[in-house]
């Protein structure tokens, strides 16, 4: 239907920026994007249409254009903590920390029941070598969701480097329970061969 919607009026931005979304919400982003930058092209003024693009190009690792997308978000709605948050995943990535630590705790401050700020706070924490605040960070990511076994991989690998390694197993033996496709590193963790501690999400 919304095909034939953009078909019916193609100068209807809503009628693209909806089918971008049902794309993308079918797990097609290479047919969402087209129709996202032409619903924008055709109204910039969607909000929706920025941060659908940004979540889009997020996606596929082009940090400078999902930055662009979201500080126009920014600029329009300060108080958007999708925007915030974005922009914080993507200055981690680009390698500013700092920067990355002020739009996740604005993000935090807007949403606080979102556990992927949380999640992406904790590697900033790691970068600065400050083990405290990232398990505070990845402990409340769980407080908030416990069925996503990277977090418990992750919190896992803080503790052991913390010296916690009952903790740790613990940690491992969770993620494992929530997710059989991670038997291979939660065995190698408990064997005892534990990889250095990730200081981004994979």
């Amino acid at each position: 239907q919304f095909e034939t919607a953009t078909k019916l009026d193609p100068t209807d931005a809503s009628a693209f920026y909806n089918l971008a979304h049902a794309y993308a919400m079918r797990g097609d982003p290479q047919k969402a994007e087209p129709m996202v930058r032409r619903s924008i092209e055709l109204d910039d003024s969607g909000l929706d249409a920025h941060i659908l693009l940004a979540t889009i190009l997020t996606a596929k690792r082009d940090w400078q254009e999902a930055v662009q997308e979201l500080s126009q978000v920014i600029e329009r709605d300060p108080d958007n903590a999708q925007a915030c948050g974005g922009l914080g995943h993507c200055s981690q990535e680009l390698g500013d920390v700092d920067e990355s630590i002020y739009w996740l705790e604005q993000a935090i401050l807007l949403d606080k029941h979102n556990p992927e700020w949380y999640f992406y706070q904790t590697f900033n924490y790691i970068n600065k070598n400050d083990l405290d605040q990232a398990l505070k960070y990845i402990n409340s990511a769980i407080a908030k969701n416990d069925t996503i076994s990277g977090y418990f991989i992750l919190r896992g690998d803080i503790l052991y480097n913390m010296g916690k390694q009952r903790k740790a197993k613990q940690d491992w033996k969770n993620a494992l329970r929530l997710s059989d496709k991670l038997t291979h590193e939660v065995e190698t963790r408990l064997s005892g061969q534990v990889p250095q501690i990730p200081r981004q999400q994979a």
